[in-house]
């Protein structure tokens, strides 16, 4: 095929070669209008009979709920009727938790376990909480704690980088297999019905963000880990759905002022349990979300993030150092 071919406006070439190149955009471009579609239609949904579906008088177990998704997600599966475990590491701020739930919902029963992930590692870490989830009529888990560093990967503390790995990788790991096996041994003595596992994961697991690495890495595991637990597990009424958000206010986030791209956990929470409510296996919650999780699929769209946060992380790195710096050169008194 010759050069002068595809210039003549006429070459049959050249109209196949467009013609081909509008039919893959048209299907492409369908492609990613249906999975949206799809993606918001729980939303417009009414709220899901939940404790139909998982029984009367069931719990979902929640670990990190003192604070942000976590509490949230206690507000929201106390408003569809769930008695919840709450699992927290500080006992003051999870009893104060506690007492607005049970103002709100006093019709709801409430338990807490007190578990500090930094330990995750040790021998007896989930003897308290095997204990509760083998004693109640736990349905639902969601393995919400996280903590996420902001720094230059050379200079990061070590102490920090193996609690970042464990509590947001491994805790999840760890938790789902403990449950899964606590529903499998149930169910050899009785028909225990339908149960799920709520992971968080993030959309920054689908983003190599600089000053973020050891967090998207460790969220990349967790949506994976949670789809390919979702294959394995469909079939045995076990069913495995990951939260995927993008910014959401909290206190992990600083409580980032609202933006398009940053939501309120009451966003995020209330339209993941419909998504979930629909058997969807991942989901980045609500529409804000899941068109920006669509909007990834275009190359450029993701370089221009990037090169965004880049800047972003950047300044709040640098900024953090000359403020450390200081402190290290203020003279003793």
């Amino acid at each position: 095929m010759s050069l002068t071919s595809l210039d003549d406006k006429n070459s049959p070439t050249k109209n196949y070669f467009l013609f081909s190149l509008a039919i893959f955009g048209g299907f492409s471009l369908l492609s990613k209008s249906s999975k949206f579609i799809q993606s918001i239609y729980p939303l417009m949904v009414p709220r899901p009979n939940l404790i139909k579906t998982y029984g009367k008088n069931s719990w979902v177990a929640i670990t990190g709920s003192s604070d942000g998704l976590g509490k949230q997600f206690a507000h929201e599966f106390s408003a569809y009727g769930f008695n919840c475990l709450l699992i927290a590491r500080n006992e003051l701020k999870i009893k104060k938790v506690e007492a607005e739930l049970k103002t709100k919902f006093p019709h709801i029963a409430y338990k807490i376990t007190i578990a500090d992930f930094q330990k995750v590692l040790e021998d007896d870490f989930t003897k308290n909480i095997e204990k509760e989830f083998k004693s109640l009529d736990i349905k639902i888990l969601v393995n919400n704690v996280g903590v996420a560093n902001v720094s230059n990967f050379f200079s990061s503390n070590e102490s920090e980088n193996k609690q970042e790995i464990f509590i947001n990788s491994y805790s999840t790991v760890l938790l789902s297999k403990l449950f899964i096996n606590t529903i499998l041994e149930k169910r050899k003595s009785e028909n225990s019905g339908k149960y799920a596992i709520i992971n968080i994961g993030s959309i920054l697991g689908n983003i190599p963000l600089p000053y973020l690495s050891i967090y998207c890495g460790t969220k990349a595991f967790v949506n994976n880990f949670s789809e390919s637990l979702y294959y394995e597990f469909k079939e045995k009424n076990i069913n495995i759905f990951c939260l995927t958000p993008y910014y959401v206010s909290t206190k992990m986030t600083g409580f980032k002022k609202l933006t398009f791209d940053t939501i309120t956990p009451e966003e995020c929470v209330s339209s993941a349990i419909k998504q979930f409510a629909k058997g969807k296996k991942t989901s980045s919650g609500n529409w804000k979300h899941e068109l920006i999780s669509l909007m990834l699929g275009s190359g450029y769209f993701k370089e221009y993030l990037i090169k965004k946060k880049k800047d972003f992380y950047k300044d709040l790195v640098d900024r953090a150092e000359k403020i450390n710096q200081l402190r290290k050169n203020r003279p003793k008194k």
